[in-house]
This record gives structure tokens, sequence and C-alpha cells, in this order.
């Protein structure tokens, strides 16, 4: 059994953002070394439901050119698509709880699988706690959800999700 000081640590580095004309780098932590990866995961597939009924999401351009094939535009109509800067790293986390709580509350009833809801909530805050390593020197991400875990997308997928239903009801 792998004691705590053998647990290794994600390490810090950036991609560049080769489609933006500066110099800007995405911050990357692959998690799949670390010990949090295997129930991010875990979690992530216990909790994608929370966000299958999005109507205006897509996750391929395959899906995106179908969508578009079904849609009938008029020469007045405009589209509208969002780039959102570091989504991930600029999602607070007690927000990313706090939304994953409430559609959890929506989609089951006060008083069913309150257990089952705790839990999902203390394991989703263990799961966005990150540790890395930059430069020899420990850290803790203490904004944001963490690019490359499993998690990360689903959660960026439901406050966008919250968001869009405040907006726009």
């Amino acid at each position: 059994m792998a004691r705590a000081q053998d647990t290794p640590l994600a390490r810090f580095y950036g991609l560049p953002k080769v489609h933006k004309g500066s110099a800007l780098l995405r911050p990357i932590v692959p998690l799949k070394v670390t010990p949090t990866f295997g129930l991010a995961k875990w979690l992530f597939r216990r909790l994608k439901f929370l966000t299958t009924d999005s109507e205006t999401t897509v996750t391929s351009t395959t899906q995106f050119v179908e969508k578009l094939k079904e849609i009938s535009l008029l020469p007045s109509d405009i589209m509208v698509s969002s780039d959102v800067i570091s989504l991930f790293t600029y999602i607070p986390q007690d927000l990313a709880v706090e939304t994953v709580e409430l559609i959890l509350r929506r989609k089951y009833y006060e008083t069913e699988n309150r257990l089952r809801q705790a839990k999902s909530r203390w394991l989703l805050k263990f799961c966005l706690r990150t540790y890395f390593t930059f430069d020899r020197t420990i850290y803790e991400q203490v904004k944001g959800t963490p690019m490359g875990s499993p998690i990360s997308g689903l959660i960026a997928e439901a406050v966008l999700k919250r968001l869009k239903s405040l907006v726009f009801h």
C-alpha cells in the first residue's frame, strides 16, 4: 500500500495557445498520476447525468454540424458563439460545489438521497483540492477548477448551464 509520502504530485506546465495572437500559455496540471484522479473520474461518471439535458452544448464538431443542419435561419437572425477565457481556472470552487449541489437537489426530492448528496459534496470538494509542483516548490491551487481533472468539464458545463438559466429566465 502506498504511503502519503510515496504519492506523486502533478507538475505544472503551460501549453501555448497557438490560435491566439499573443504568447499566452494555457496552464496545465496533469492529474493522472495523483491519488484523486481515479476518484474524480468515478465522480464524473456518477454526476455526468446532471448536464446531459443541455440543448445548447455540443461535444464535437460533428455534433455541431449536425445541429446546424437542423436549424433554419432568417437573414435577420444572428448566431452568437462565446469564447470564455480560461473557463476552468476562473470558476470559483465554492460556486462549483454550490452549483452541483443545486442541480442535485433539483434532480432529487429533498428527502431523497440526502446521504448521497452529502457524500457527493464532500467528494467534489476533495477532488477540487489540487497540489502540484513547479520549480521544485509545492503549491495548492486555491482558485478555479483544475485543468486536467475529469470533473472540471462537467463543472464548467453545470456552471454555464446555471448562468444561462439565470440570464434567460
